[in-house]
Formats: structure tokens, C-alpha cells, sequence
């Protein structure tokens, strides 16, 4: 049975492989790590490209179990090994992630790798892979700065799933008037110029 999932492992890799455009076409990736509820640790990364056709593509290269601490070196080296196995060294124009330190840290050690590989190989044909933000993640972190800044918090402990609109109406009035004003436009002004101009 072992024997039967690698292949069927194998062959999906390569139909993988096979669905991506070819050199020197670039792609970018996206992953995001997590620990499940017995302390076990998941990277999943995710490939993005656009196609002839100008329609987005992606696959899932990997779901890898990560052991240990989380650093960004143990990460980067799961990326590293995920860019080989697909083939896809100097493809990679850019890697999405959240915010965590960690992830700095990963693209730092997979970077560092590159060039060690131009040095030692005397080629300069593999870029060194840039790192973007996660917007989501940006602007929800800057939601809860907002939020904590003018003091606003939930006054109820569950989450209410089916909204009538005089309820709705009921709730955003009394919510209104417990609202500190303060300097609270010019932190709301604040906020739409990061967001509109970050």
C-alpha cells in the first residue's frame, strides 16, 4: 500500500510539473504555517501563475508536516526542498505569507541559499525571490489597531448568526452611542490613508 501512494504521489507531482508554463515564464508562491489542536505543525504552499490564456492557475505543491520549532530556517528548508522537487529554482519571482517574524526569516534562509548556489555554481541565473505581504493580513491588523485605538469592543460574548434588520438597526444605534469620540476622525482618517496609499 506505502509502495502504491509514492507513486500515485510521484504521478501527481508530475502531472504538476507538466501544468506549469514554461521557462523563463516566472510564478509566485503563497503559504501559510499553523499548529493543529495537539500541537502539531502544517506549512501549506500553494503556486500561482497566469496561463497563455491570461486566466489565473495554481496547485498545491505541498501540505508538509513541520517538526521542531518553527523557525525560519527549518521552514525555508521545506521550501527549499519543495522548489526542487517541482523543479522550480529561479521561477519564483515572489513568496506571499502573513506577518509572522518567522516568515521573514524563511525567505532570509532561502535567499541565502540562492546565493550561496550563484556563488558556487559562478552563475547569476537564479533572482533572489521577493516577499509580499499578505493584504488581507495587513488590513486586519490595521482594523484592530483602529478598533482598539477608539475603544471599541464586542458587548456580547456569542455570535449571533441570523440578523433581523430591526435588530440590526437596534444594535448599531446603542453601539453608536457608546462609541468614545474623541479624536476618533482623525484615527479614521489615518486608517483610510494607510489603506488607500500603503
Amino acid at each position: 500500500m506505502t509502495s502504491n501512494l509514492w507513486k500515485k504521489h510521484i504521478e501527481y507531482a508530475q502531472k504538476i510539473k507538466d501544468s506549469f508554463p514554461e521557462a523563463p515564464v516566472k510564478l509566485a508562491l503563497v503559504l501559510d504555517c499553523w499548529s493543529a489542536p495537539r500541537r502539531e505543525g502544517y506549512i501549506a504552499i500553494k503556486v500561482y501563475w497566469i496561463a497563455d490564456s491570461w486566466t489565473l492557475k495554481e496547485a498545491l505543491l505541498g501540505f508538509e508536516p513541520v517538526f521542531g520549532k518553527h523557525s525560519g530556517k527549518s521552514l525555508g528548508c521545506v521550501v527549499w526542498k519543495l522548489l526542487e522537487t517541482f523543479e522550480l529554482l529561479g521561477r519564483i519571482i515572489a513568496i506571499t505569507t502573513d506577518n509572522a517574524s518567522n516568515n521573514k526569516t524563511l525567505l532570509e534562509a532561502v535567499n541565502s541559499a540562492i546565493r550561496w548556489l550563484n556563488i558556487k555554481l559562478n552563475l547569476n541565473l537564479i533572482s533572489e525571490i521577493s516577499h509580499i505581504p499578505c493584504l488581507a493580513h495587513v488590513i486586519q491588523l490595521a482594523v484592530q489597531q483602529l478598533l482598539f485605538k477608539i475603544r471599541i469592543s464586542p458587548a456580547n460574548s456569542q455570535v449571533k448568526k441570523d440578523w433581523i434588520e430591526e435588530e440590526e438597526m437596534a444594535v448599531l444605534k446603542a453601539s453608536r452611542s457608546q462609541i468614545i469620540y474623541g479624536n476618533a476622525a482623525d484615527q479614521v482618517s489615518i486608517f483610510y490613508i494607510l489603506v488607500v496609499f500603503w
